[in-house]
């Protein structure tokens, strides 16, 4: 294979769960990807999360950015909610998996209207100016509401090699990651220790951990069978689980990475 990894695809997820957005390049903040994950649906009491894991018809909720502080939300049958978080609204403590923060309450209104479209009573935080969430191994590092790491990277060679061994293929967007990488080897990413792309320099967190949500079909908004994790689970597992792509911490914490940008390998583990 000639030449050197360049980026095909670039995701962000601007509410937790939320239908993705295809993006032509993403700028960088202490927390990661702007406007990724910057919002979080919890239990109406916020003592835990909601997420595609138990409500796998998130996949179908939109968000628009405006803001930092303003979202438009869009579902199916439930039309637009446009949202403007308030200086006013509390902060309030919830976590994700186990890992404590202050967040901002966005209010009653938002809160109702996302409990009609999911059927359950919850409610939506976000960022606040202060908001401080450490990134595990990485103290100096700071994340959103991801589930651990502000970036997942995969290859389009490591979904290819996965379909390949599937009776049916599935998209990328199951694995939900920020950065897709063409013209490199199948599970490359996995060896990468330090890379630059852009402006950004990145450095490699570990392989991601995958779980049931990736058998939710996001064009369906529906759990649709096993598959890819029972073959994934054949081939893929190491210590700490069923692993798919590779986590990242942004060591440049601001800059821009566009599609077509070459990826500079600077170490290999």
């Amino acid at each position: 294979m000639s030449g050197m990894p360049k980026v095909a695809h670039l995701f962000r997820y601007p509410i937790k769960s939320s239908k993705l957005q295809e993006v032509n390049s993403l700028d960088f903040d202490v927390y990661g990807p702007t406007g990724d994950r910057r919002w979080l649906i919890t239990t109406n009491d916020h003592s835990d999360i909601i997420t595609q894991r138990k409500y796998p018809k998130l996949s179908s909720l939109e968000v628009e950015i405006i803001s930092r502080n303003s979202i438009r939300l869009r579902a199916p049958e439930k039309g637009d909610f446009t949202l403007q978080q308030s200086n006013e609204n509390p902060l309030v403590k919830t976590h994700v998996w186990k890992n404590y923060f202050q967040a901002k309450d966005a209010g009653d209104e938002i809160a109702a209207w996302l409990s009609e479209f999911l059927g359950v009573s919850v409610r939506l935080v976000g960022l606040d100016p202060g908001f401080d969430r450490p990134v595990k191994n990485h103290p100096e590092d700071q994340v959103a509401f991801a589930d651990g790491y502000p970036i997942l990277i995969i290859s389009k060679a490591s979904l290819e090699d996965l379909n390949q061994k599937l009776d049916t293929p599935v998209s990328i967007k199951r694995f939900r990651p920020n950065i897709v990488i063409e013209n490199c080897q199948a599970f490359e990413e996995d060896e990468w220790k330090r890379i630059r792309i852009g402006d950004i320099t990145l450095k490699a967190s570990g392989q991601c951990s995958r779980c049931i949500m990736t058998t939710v079909d996001p064009e369906k908004s529906a759990f649709d069978g096993p598959e890819p994790l029972k073959t994934l689970s054949g081939y893929r597992r190491v210590d700490k689980g069923v692993v798919f792509g590779q986590n990242y911490v942004h060591q440049t914490k601001s800059g821009k990475i566009s599609i077509g940008d070459d990826v500079e390998i600077l170490d290999r583990s």
